[in-house]
């Protein structure tokens, strides 16, 4: 199915976070600790600026659309999904290469969901009034980053 031009942000997102997962597991697997300490930083600063204003996005102009069309499956998942990260940066939680490879590999299994399913079922329900208010979204949460 061809990409919606107001949901190809939301694909440029998820290509750029496919990015970071790779250099995140690439920092993970050095087993320098200054290494591993430098990407913990970075991916909570990518965490608050990018990752969580762009599933606030997902959450309030795709999965509510997908829901009110009986994709309760997928909402569900993609819920589950948002949860399983947000609690990678919850206080407390472990700062270790391993939970550093871990957010990586959730991440990346996430972002193939959207891709492959969560996407492809947003394109068959939203509207061209629904996709242009999601494109606003984006482009307003971008200006502020």
């Amino acid at each position: 199915m061809k990409r919606l031009t107001e949901l190809k942000q939301i694909s440029m997102e998820h290509h750029q976070n496919l990015v970071l997962s790779r250099k995140v597991k690439k920092a993970a697997a050095s087993g320098d600790d200054n290494t591993i300490r430098d990407m913990w930083i970075r991916v909570e600063t990518a965490y608050e600026t990018e990752l969580e204003p762009h599933f606030r996005i997902e959450e309030q102009y795709i999965a509510s659309i997908l829901d009110m069309h009986d994709e309760s499956k997928l909402v569900q998942q993609f819920h589950e999904e948002h949860a399983a990260i947000r609690r990678i940066f919850m206080p407390g939680s472990g700062r270790t290469a391993a939970d550093l490879n871990h957010f990586a590999v959730l991440l990346e299994q996430h972002i193939r969901f959207e891709e492959r399913e969560f996407l492809e079922a947003a394109q068959r329900y939203m509207n061209q009034d629904e996709l242009q208010t999601l494109a606003r979204a984006c482009d307003s949460t971008r200006a502020r980053t």
